[in-house]
């Protein structure tokens, strides 16, 4: 463009040559010059002038070239009709200033919060400015309806609904509406505060909030609240369904008609969400759609000068238990957030309606078993071999305060054995070499099983590989830690995948029986890119098993556990391989998605990532 400029510039010039010597023999060119004072605004004054009750005016600076002489500038200045402020008509140079103050004042008992005036001063005399300068200044000037208000303590749900970080509670700033009583903001609650940032996540030189709406303590929902902040998902948002109902042209009262379940609660102090009453998306993930969040229906918010009850619960599916009279038990280790007095909980299949369910352990319609202490409970469970669900009503000071789900596969004593066929033989190595470092959020490593229970890495022996004759792509190792509990594990041709879904080792621990989990189906992320992807490595025959052992939430190892077969029997198991890749490929499928997973390792997306319904009634 400068340079189309400047050849224009030049025909242009000798165009003109050409008129003018039809006419004249001589042209001379007369640049412009500027004189006077020159009295300009500079481009660097503020946009919004914040005002306060506590002050009765600021200063707008304004400036000159020509500093000689004393001189007086008239102002022009256009304003709101019964503005609050006072501006002089004049402003007054003295002889060798540069600069003059033009003095804006105003009644600070008329100011009105959250009410901007739109102002501009100007130079009145033109033969006073300058064209290299400004000759007019606009702003806005009024004071924000935002008051600080103390430190807010925040349980964090939306975020720990995508990723595999905890919900913490921490501390906030919070700010309060002045103009509208219970409406407040939580002032950068996904910056510096939250622990899960790692530097460069957030920017740290621009303020974000989380607004919420709880001007009626009963009907409480958080409007739209951008953040900064990315995981490398593109930035979060994060919105409520009825601030999304109300984007989508619904009526707050239609809202509340309708779908009353959506909105939270403003109560003794403290606010709550209920569960999946939320929304987040990540600018570059599933194109910015919205994602279910507040999943376990943690999110809250307690005022300065409150506290935040700990109602959570978690479950874990502690395995089945057989009496001599082949009785089946289900077990199931609870552990009670630090305000859970009770919980009543039932096991019925997966699928089944869940809000009839706690509704019915509620009223009492539905029998339901109590536990009245974080440990193991143990129930009688004859039930056929499928998957189930935990349903938990929590309860504290005798009222119910939360409900959990939790779903968990059993296998029935009573179905036909699984028969399986022995393929080789080979060495079992475990304890190979410690992965855990890669999961600690402090880089720590926590050590190989082996050490664990008094041993050195590896231990190695001999084991068998079997096969299952009615699924090909089932395998076990036989045995593993013990011979009553063999390393079962599924092969997945297609992403060169041994999946091992919680197989209980026969180890117990502090925390309950240890279970062992491939670390991508823990995830259910593909981790290849890291160097932990549990595969078969035909060219070696080698089985590599990247493995967590683990009991309820406690975690006791990260390894790499492999099995090497001998050579003798490197041409069975190869055929043994075939057969478990052309059923994986035929009609065996794994229950759930395995993706390339791109983010930190430390922050890996959860197992399941639920898109929301449509935003319609």
């Amino acid at each position: 463009m400068k340079n189309l400029f400047k050849y224009t510039f030049v025909a242009l010039a000798g165009l003109m040559g050409m008129v003018f010597s039809a006419c004249t023999n001589d042209y001379t060119y007369d640049p412009a010059t500027v004189s006077g004072s020159q009295v300009y605004f500079s481009d660097q004054l503020p946009a919004i002038h914040e005002i306060s009750t506590k002050a009765s005016g600021f200063e707008v600076e304004v400036l000159r070239v020509d500093t000689k002489d004393a001189i007086s500038v008239p102002l022009t200045v256009n304003k709101p009709d019964n503005s609050i402020f006072t501006i002089p008509s004049s402003v007054s140079f003295a002889a060798g200033q540069a600069s003059a103050i033009i003095p804006v004042s105003y009644d600070p008992t008329k100011v009105e919060y959250g009410n901007y005036e739109d102002i501009t001063i100007s130079i009145a005399d033109a033969n006073l400015a300058t064209i290299y300068g400004l000759s007019s200044y606009s702003f806005k000037a009024g004071a924000t309806a935002w008051v600080d208000y103390g430190t807010a303590l925040y349980r964090e749900d939306l975020i720990a609904s995508l990723f595999t970080v905890d919900n913490i509670v921490y501390e906030v700033p919070i700010q309060k509406n002045v103009v509208e009583e219970g409406y407040y903001r939580l002032v950068n609650p996904y910056g510096k505060y939250y622990k899960y940032n790692d530097p460069g996540d957030f920017d740290e030189t621009t303020d974000s909030y989380l607004t919420i709406n709880a001007t009626d303590p009963d009907w409480v929902y958080v409007e739209d609240s951008p953040t900064t902040t990315n995981w490398g998902y593109g930035v979060f948002s994060m919105t409520s369904y009825v601030q999304g109902y109300m984007n989508n042209g619904y009526t707050l009262d239609f809202i509340k008609s309708n779908a009353p379940q959506l909105f939270g609660k403003l109560k003794d102090g403290v606010i709550t969400m209920p569960a999946t009453s939320m929304l987040i998306s990540m600018a570059a993930y599933n194109s910015g759609n919205w994602l279910d969040a507040n999943a376990s229906g943690l999110f809250a918010v307690a005022l300065p000068g409150h506290v935040i009850a700990d109602y959570s619960l978690e479950c874990e599916y502690a395995g089945r238990f057989t009496d001599i009279a082949d009785n089946d038990y289900v077990r199931n280790t609870f552990t009670f957030g630090e305000d859970v007095e009770s919980v009543k909980y039932v096991i019925v299949p997966a699928g089944a309606d869940v809000d009839e369910i706690i509704a019915g352990i509620k009223d009492g319609s539905i029998e339901a078993t109590e536990v009245t202490a974080s440990g193991d409970s143990e129930i009688p469970f004859n039930e056929e071999t499928g998957n189930y669900m935990v349903v938990a009503v929590i309860y504290a000071g005798g009222e119910p305060v939360g409900e959990e789900v939790f779903e968990f596969k059993f296998k029935s004593s009573k179905d036909n054995t699984e028969v399986f066929e022995d393929v080789a033989a080979g060495i079992l190595s475990l304890g190979v070499a410690d992965v855990s470092a890669m999961f600690d959020r402090d880089g720590d490593a926590w050590g190989m099983l082996p050490e664990k229970v008094g041993s050195t890495s590896p231990i190695v022996g001999e084991a068998i590989l079997s096969q299952s004759t009615s699924d090909p792509t089932h395998f076990k190792l036989t045995p593993f830690w013990m011979e009553s509990n063999p390393l079962e594990f599924h092969y997945y041709a297609d992403e060169n995948w041994l999946s091992v879904e919680a197989v209980e080792t026969g180890i117990n621990s502090q925390n309950g029986p240890i279970v062992v989990t491939d670390i991508e189906t823990y995830f259910n992320a593909d981790l290849s890119a890291y160097g932990v992807h549990s595969g078969y490595d035909a060219e070696n025959a080698t089985y590599n098993f990247f493995l967590f052992y683990h009991a309820g939430q406690a975690m006791y190892a990260g390894e790499l556990d492999t099995f090497e077969v001998t050579a003798t029997a490197a041409k069975a198991v190869k055929k043994a391989m075939k057969k478990a890749r052309e059923s994986s490929q035929w009609g065996v499928k794994k229950d759930a998605t395995h993706k390339p997973y791109k983010g930190k390792i430390a922050k890996c997306l959860k197992r399941v990532i639920s898109a929301p319904a449509k935003l319609t009634f």
